[in-house]
């Protein structure tokens, strides 16, 4: 029965997952460009015209409509259906990993706010400050309701959230005193702090530094080809991609790091 039990969970947080990535699919596009995420209801960017309730399931309408809008046959951005399944596989990984605790959905809103950090950086160069601020109680919620054998104690988000702003907030002082120009936003600043009351201090200074080291890789494989003329890169999508590893696989990881020291 109790197995019975966890599929159907399982099964439920796939689903749960699918429908809420089309929402993130919403903040998207509505959140950089100041609209309202409620209202008008969801419309073809391209034509305007109003979407039929059948032509919102997620992945599957883009099945049946062969990646084209019902109206106007302009193509759909298979970035939709990308943003859908991505959170539906991670919702359910989030309840392989963490099950029926309170620590399951803080994770899987947690992931959700990466993703479209990460998509909105990756090509508006901003990080909405509702986005962090959710980040951010969840964190609190993690840290006063979650049980400390997941993840980490309440006093080591306490350090990664308090000790990740003001640590970031100082590199990101001195970085424009050294280098006279803005190595990363103020809004990288503020997701690694909201971020640190969700992972603890460990989880965010593996996460920043996998961040770093392949932001630096992509940096000098692209040399900056594509973007503004200051050659500025967006570093969201390598700290969600990271703190999203983090979460999943950090302790381990971190495990085999020192057991090569024999710690």
């Amino acid at each position: 029965m109790d197995k019975l039990i966890d599929t159907l969970y399982l099964i439920l947080s796939g689903v749960m997952g699918l429908v809420f990535g089309s929402f993130l699919n919403v903040l998207i596009y509505r959140l950089p460009n100041g609209m309202n995420i409620a209202f008008p209801a969801s419309h073809c960017p391209e034509c305007g015209k109003k979407l039929r309730w059948y032509h919102n399931i997620p992945v599957f309408s883009r099945i049946f409509l062969g990646g084209k809008c019902a109206f106007c046959k302009k193509p759909i951005p298979s970035r939709y259906t990308v943003v859908e399944l991505l959170n539906c596989i991670l919702w359910i990984f989030c309840y392989m990993k963490f099950g029926q605790s309170v620590f399951s959905p803080v994770a899987m809103l947690f992931v959700s706010c990466l993703i479209t950090i990460g998509f909105i950086d990756s090509e508006y160069m901003i990080i909405p400050d509702s986005l962090s601020i959710t980040a951010a109680v969840l964190g609190i919620v993690a840290c006063v309701f979650s049980d400390g054998s997941l993840l980490c104690v309440w006093w080591e988000r306490l350090i990664g959230g308090v000790g990740g702003f003001l640590l970031s907030l100082l590199l990101l002082v001195a970085a424009e005193k050294v280098f006279k120009k803005e190595a990363f936003g103020g809004g990288d600043v503020k997701l690694i702090g909201a971020a640190g009351l969700v992972l603890g201090y460990k989880l965010l200074l593996l996460s920043v530094f996998i961040a770093a080291v392949f932001g630096l890789v992509f940096a000098l494989i692209t040399r900056y080809k594509g973007r503004d003329s200051e050659g500025r890169l967006p570093f969201a999508p390598f700290l969600s991609a990271a703190m999203i590893f983090s979460l999943f696989l950090g302790n381990l990881t971190l495990d085999a790091y020192m057991s090569l020291f024999g710690v």
